[in-house]
């Protein structure tokens, strides 16, 4: 009686860890499926990839593991139970079931770290989209920019001439503060261009007007020569030259003593402190025009 009544429970028992076995490899499966799907997805995002290994290796250590557990139940159709598996030959459900409880938790702890790993990646493919978007947005002024720098080097070649539109970021400078409203850059720009089409008679006497007209622009209050400066003098020399006028520039520094037959100054002083002018010579190397300055 007591060998019949433990058939039941067998084959109950055998049905069970079939189960078992069959639900074992397809959670291995699945779970191999989902961790190749990601780090194949992420292998291709750079640096995000770089933390895959760690979490593959211990998903892989645990399915290992949930395997071997399983192993010890599972039997093949020639293999009596063994002893060491189960409690008893003669378990019974309940004894089964609290055998397999670590296991079943095992299963769902798998789950969860699953299910927390396909989020996590989610939100870093999310924050990484993110950021492309960002940086495209970001690309998009910088664009407007260089067209912008384009208009301006035509509106430079056209307002100053291709000798002073050469001359870098102080040509630059010059037509911002003119579309700034800057009535110095405004002035400037305003007599370069009545210079350019001015009739050769009248070139020697705008030569000083361009000069105020640069120092407002540009006040000099230290000595030395400018680089814009300098270009401009010689764009205006060779101007003049070549409408046959042979009129020359003097630069003035401060520091230098004034000179009451070269300069010009609204009080009285020794010293030049602030140029707001240069001097024109006449082709006889005599003075033309004084330069007006600031002396003290």
């Amino acid at each position: 009686m007591d060998s019949e009544s433990k058939k039941p429970v067998h084959g109950e028992l055998e049905q069970l860890t079939d189960q078992l076995a069959d639900l074992g490899r397809l959670f291995e499966k699945a779970n191999r499926q989902i961790v190749d799907y990601l780090v194949h997805r992420e292998s291709q995002r750079g640096k995000i990839a770089a933390t895959l290994p760690s979490d593959t290796a211990k998903l892989t250590e645990q399915v290992a593991q949930l395997v071997a557990k399983l192993d010890q139940v599972i039997k093949t159709p020639q293999e009596p139970f063994a002893p060491a598996a189960l409690p008893c030959p003669g378990v019974s459900a309940e004894q089964l079931g609290e055998f397999l409880g670590p296991i079943r938790e095992k299963l769902d702890i798998l789950d969860q770290q699953n299910t927390a790993l396909y989020q996590a990646m989610e939100q870093l493919r999310s924050h990484v989209d993110g950021g492309v978007q960002s940086l495209a947005e970001l690309l998009v002024p910088q664009r407007q920019e260089e067209e912008t720098s384009a208009v301006s080097g035509d509106w430079l070649t056209a307002v100053l001439g291709p000798e002073l539109a050469a001359g870098g970021a102080a040509s630059r400078r010059l037509l911002e503060g003119v579309l700034a409203g800057d009535s110095a850059a405004q002035g400037l720009t305003g007599q370069l261009l009545v210079f350019r089409s001015a009739a050769q008679e009248r070139l020697p006497k705008l030569l000083k007007d361009v000069g105020e007209a640069y120092y407002r622009w540009h006040p000099k209050t230290a000595p030395g020569n400018d680089p814009f400066e300098e270009a401009l003098i010689n764009y205006l020399r060779r101007t003049c030259e070549s409408a046959g006028i042979y009129n020359s520039i003097e630069l003035v520094h401060p520091g230098e003593r004034f000179d009451a037959g070269r300069h010009n100054a609204p009080s009285r002083g020794v010293e030049i402190v602030q140029v707001r002018g240069w001097i024109v010579l006449r082709d006889n190397g005599k003075v033309y025009t004084k330069a007006a300055v600031e002396v003290r």
